[in-house]
């Protein structure tokens, strides 16, 4: 598979295992979005292998409006 990307954001865990599968992990850099899901210090310790770059955390933001 050829990619003419750079970067991408990673939102679904298939497209990640799809990524590690096809040799794509180290071609491109991997940022996990923040709607991946609430993550533990297993799962973040877990994704070291996919050689993710960042990831994206939500933080809520609450108007006084």
């Amino acid at each position: 598979i050829k990619l003419d990307m750079r970067d991408i954001i990673v939102a679904d865990i298939g497209l990640l295992v799809h990524l590690k599968e096809n040799d794509l992990c180290d071609k491109v850099n991997i940022h996990i979005s923040g709607e991946f899901g609430r993550m533990n210090s297993y799962e973040i310790k877990a994704l070291q292998d996919f050689n993710i770059k960042r990831i994206i955390i939500h933080i809520p933001f609450i108007s006084s409006d």
